[in-house]
């Protein structure tokens, strides 16, 4: 609720606002009233959540993604975005899993800070994993140029840093996979050469490849009919399918572990439209 039109609604705010500072149950209309907060709203919200413990701060962060799952028109992206501030690791966590839906410029600016200056490597890595659909956006051309560069430049900065942790690496290494360009493909191949970047790479192709992301959430009544992919939209992911199958040719030509094998097969399976 952007907006407050009645004392009724602003009453149920505040209320709503008690009950987190108690930690106590909500109705559904006083979770609502939690929905698409800003301005000084806001500000009373991260007033009052801030002094909860680091778990119960997390926890309703959890809950309230769970009840914008079951009702479509809750929208808690300013609430996630305060939790990737938060001093906690396990909070920013929280926020991380939360905004799968949330594609703003300002969410993908504060992935790229997380993703290189984040000191938990728990962090870091749902950091880079959450980057993936934004090199997709970005391969299909619905981010801009200057964007693209410095996202594919992050990326490969991630990849080429020996002291980052090797999940995180290999994360990044994944991520790239959506772009389709030479010096792209030249890092893949490089990053592929190293056995613990490839073998944590493989596995963490996306699963929801072809087709939308797991319960998308339309805003009309009903979700809208089923289109084809069009060619831009299934070029980056042949691209992608492509190279994994010339990994797997690799590896049964080259003597590599069975590890390595197995996850590539597994990620195949995984590419195949269901």
């Amino acid at each position: 609720m952007a907006l407050r039109q009645t004392e009724e609604e602003q009453a149920v705010f505040d209320h709503a606002l008690e009950l987190v500072a108690e930690q106590g149950p909500m109705s559904e209309e006083e979770v609502n009233s939690l929905s698409v907060l800003e301005g000084a709203d806001l500000a009373r919200f991260h007033d009052v959540w801030s002094k909860l413990p680091a778990g119960a701060r997390a926890r309703l962060l959890v809950a309230l993604h769970g009840a914008a799952e079951q009702r479509l028109r809750l929208d808690f992206s300013a609430l996630n975005q305060l939790a990737l501030d938060d001093p906690d690791p396990q909070v920013r966590l929280a926020g991380l899993r939360s905004t799968i839906e949330d594609q703003s410029p300002q969410l993908l600016r504060k992935l790229l800070d997380l993703m290189q200056s984040d000191p938990s490597p728990e962090v870091r890595l749902a950091a880079v994993e959450d980057l993936a659909r934004f090199t997709l956006l970005g391969e299909l051309e619905h981010l801009d140029a200057e964007t693209v560069s410095q996202l594919r430049a992050l990326l490969q900065e991630v990849v080429r840093d020996a002291h980052q942790a090797p999940l995180v690496r290999a994360s990044a290494l994944a991520a790239l996979g959506y772009f389709s360009d030479t010096e792209t493909a030249q890092d893949l191949a490089l990053g592929f050469s190293d056995p613990i970047l490839r073998l944590g790479a493989i596995p963490r192709t996306p699963k929801t490849t072809f087709g939308p992301p797991p319960r998308r959430r339309w805003r009309n009544s009903r979700p809208p009919k089923a289109t084809p992919w069009t060619s831009d939209q299934t070029l980056p992911i042949c691209h992608k399918y492509l190279r994994l199958t010339e990994i797997v040719l690799r590896a049964t030509i080259v003597p590599t572990s069975d590890e390595v094998v197995s996850s590539t097969c597994i990620s195949l399976i995984r590419l195949q439209p269901s």
